[in-house]
């Protein structure tokens, strides 16, 4: 069967495929909520460290949220982009 690739070049289904899974909606949401630490996301989210760091990795990469260093220590923290923040009236959307 021969794939249609129009659907995929959408914008929806773009934003659906970096935010469209619960791991990501669940990091979103705590990111929503002021948590910015690894194992904040873990805790919070009760989400395998493994799968937090994979999706951590893919908002990093897609623009969502932003890895910083700690101004004070060792290790760093996310923080939201302009991007991420944008995603904030989906975010409430998708929970209405």
């Amino acid at each position: 069967m021969k794939e249609d690739r129009t659907i995929r070049a959408c914008s929806i289904w773009r934003a659906l495929d970096v935010v469209g899974d619960v791991p990501v909606l669940l990091i979103m949401e705590q990111a929503f909520l002021g948590t910015h630490g690894f194992d904040e996301f873990v805790a919070r989210t009760g989400l395998a460290r493994s799968v937090v760091s994979g999706r951590l990795r893919k908002l990093v990469d897609e623009d969502c949220l932003a890895k910083r260093p700690k101004k004070e220590g060792r290790g760093s923290y996310y923080a939201l982009t302009e991007k991420g923040r944008d995603q904030f009236p989906n975010a409430l959307m998708m929970l209405r």
